[in-house]
């Protein structure tokens, strides 16, 4: 205990320097969507993920309070113990929204990710099961097949954290990942082709990569990697959080956007998130045949173990889901698209680098840490609150500032935010020995 709780004090002091342990690092104040309320100043929140507004929209909440009066709000037990059928329709929803046959969902999109790495890492060699499954002689065919995965360099944590797990359980390394550059795609040809020659046939393989980049808006060459995946004969597993309602026909996303004539989905693996456009709790994943589902429930823990989201909010995404599918969603996908073309377009004319984004995640690259740190305390200050991102989150001296463009922006706060900006760049860059990124 003493240890601990010397570590505690420590870190504690030591993590200020680092801007992790400040209470200022952390703004508090009360959520109310677009605004938050720090005192009694009312602030412009940049930082939510909202896009579409849908946490303020009458017809949102309409659904929901008819939702709650009419059902039970509890959350029934594990899915591997009772499916209602509202279960099976939410699942159906959303495999049809992406063209596949099947669909799971969790309490979070992070628990997705984790968990259906371990179940495709480990497979039936999960700690857990591996008792019944040698007694029911499950598996037997291909206990000694690896799992290998090809993994995109700027892949969210939750999936390489899972991988990792995977890899620490699994015996015998029938568990391995390997990583490749964004966009370098000869190398991932390059390492599949060396699996190809290590195992021939005898592999799980698959390539795992963000649709779109949490912090600097980047979309992936989508395309690319479902042809290198059909040619390597290998799974393709995409994490969709930031694009599903956002993007895309229908809001199915940048794959609904860049596969759209693929009709063949069978290798894919599409993974989003409710909590994002959806303004819910919850997080899916995809895939074909329809069949996979009762093997991913079986290899994966959380699934077995924990609640579902409960029944009254899977009403609310199914209703949800209906409109975005419809003309309401593709009005509020136009506005976005404008809003966001507004942000970037203002912030380049006066000299920012935002990295090439083309969504509705728009970065500015500060570079300096501690700058980073002071401008967006500045923004606050002045009424703003946007997102920094800073190492480990990305690279030393490539610190960032992310500002998640909503709907409900107005183009007037968007002039005043980027006026502020500029402010706080004269503030911080007036001379050459604070020169960075953003003064360049």
């Amino acid at each position: 205990m003493d240890i601990l709780l010397q570590e505690v004090e420590n870190f504690y002091k030591e993590g200020k320097q680092f801007h992790i342990t400040n209470r200022g690092s952390v703004t508090e104040g009360e959520f109310q969507g677009k605004y938050l309320t720090i005192g009694e100043e009312k602030i412009v929140d940049f930082t939510r993920l909202d896009y579409l507004a849908l946490g303020s929209d009458p017809n949102i909440h309409q659904i929901m309070s008819g939702a709650i009066q009419e059902m039970d709000i509890s959350c029934p037990a594990s899915q591997m113990v009772m499916q209602s059928s509202l279960n099976r329709k939410l699942e159906e929803s959303v495999a049809d929204l992406h063209g596949t046959e099947g669909a799971l969902f969790f309490t979070s999109g992070y628990s997705v990710n984790e968990n259906i790495m371990q179940a495709l890492g480990l497979r039936g060699r999960t700690p857990l099961l591996l008792s019944y499954v040698k007694e029911m002689h499950l598996f037997n065919s291909t206990k000694n097949a690896p799992t290998i995965f090809f993994i995109d360099t700027n892949s969210h944590y939750s999936l390489t954290h899972g991988i990792k797990i995977a890899s620490h359980l699994s015996k015998q390394s029938l568990c391995c990942s390997h990583i490749f550059a964004t966009g370098d795609y000869e190398k991932l040809e390059t390492l599949l082709e060396k699996a190809k020659s290590k195992f021939g046939d005898n592999a799980v393989k698959i390539i795992v990569s963000d649709t779109l980049d949490s912090a600097n808006g980047r979309v992936s060459d989508i395309k690319s990697l479902y042809d290198i995946s059909k040619k390597h004969n290998c799974y393709l597993y995409l994490d969709e959080s930031h694009a599903i309602g956002a993007l895309g026909p229908q809001g199915s996303g940048i794959t609904g956007e860049q596969l759209a004539q693929e009709k063949d989905r069978s290798n894919l693996m599409i993974m989003g998130t409710f909590t994002k456009v959806f303004a819910q709790l919850g997080g899916y994943v995809t895939f074909s045949p329809a069949e996979m589902s009762y093997y991913l429930r079986f290899c994966s823990p959380q699934y077995i173990f924990s609640a579902p989201i409960p029944p009254w909010m899977m009403v609310v995404i199914i209703k949800t889901m209906e409109l975005l599918r419809g003309t309401f969603g593709e009005e509020r996908r136009e506005m976005l698209k404008n809003k966001s073309a507004i942000m970037r377009n203002k912030l380049q004319n006066v000299g920012f680098d935002t990295l090439g984004s083309t969504t509705h995640i728009v970065p500015v690259l500060i570079g300096d840490e501690d700058l980073c740190y002071k401008l967006r305390n500045f923004l606050l200050e002045k009424g703003f609150l946007v997102a920094n991102f800073q190492y480990p989150a990305v690279p030393r001296n490539q610190a960032i500032l992310r500002f998640s463009i909503c709907v409900d922006i107005t183009e007037e706060e968007i002039e005043q935010i980027v006026s502020v900006l500029m402010e706080g760049r004269d503030k911080f860059y007036s001379s050459k020995e604070n020169t960075c990124v953003a003064f360049e």
